[in-house]
């Protein structure tokens, strides 16, 4: 492998590390971005579980929730969604919050299910972060081949 082939895979990597963080960071910002409109915006209103399923990661226990509500013309809707640490069981009465102009868009209520904001605000620093040093790598690698 010559000394460029190894330069250019050097930046591959350094790329493919910006733009993984700029996602990760940029799901993050998402997630907490939706959570914020639901807080100003949403109706609040009692859903039921249908389904749970569980899975674990080391330590980490998180629930797939899925869950029936109505919004307030009457229409039922069903959605899911994770929940770290959460026990839930079919039947169980849940509150939601939905927008009204796009019922679709949903959370279960913070009160039922705590994700602090915190959470999606590291995910926002370390994805940003991640994604700066790498630029500062290849910008660094580009410079250091211009002289």
């Amino acid at each position: 492998m010559t000394l460029e082939m190894s330069r250019w895979i050097q930046r591959l990597f350094w790329a493919f590390v910006m733009i993984a963080g700029a996602v990760f960071g940029g799901f993050n910002y998402s997630w907490w971005h939706q959570r914020e409109i639901l807080r100003r915006e949403g109706v609040a209103t009692e859903g039921q579980v249908t389904a749970v399923s569980h899975s674990s990661w080391g330590r980490s226990n998180t629930s797939t929730v899925t869950f029936r509500y109505s919004d307030t013309g009457g229409r039922d809707h069903l959605s899911r969604e994770f929940v770290p640490g959460a026990s839930r069981i079919p039947g169980q009465a849940i509150h939601v919050i939905y927008l009204p102009a796009d019922p679709d868009a949903v959370a279960i209520d913070d009160r039922e299910a705590p994700m602090p904001d915190s959470h999606f605000q590291t995910g926002m620093l370390i994805g940003g972060g991640v994604a700066l040093l790498a630029a500062v790598m290849i910008a660094l690698d580009v410079r250091r081949r211009s002289y």
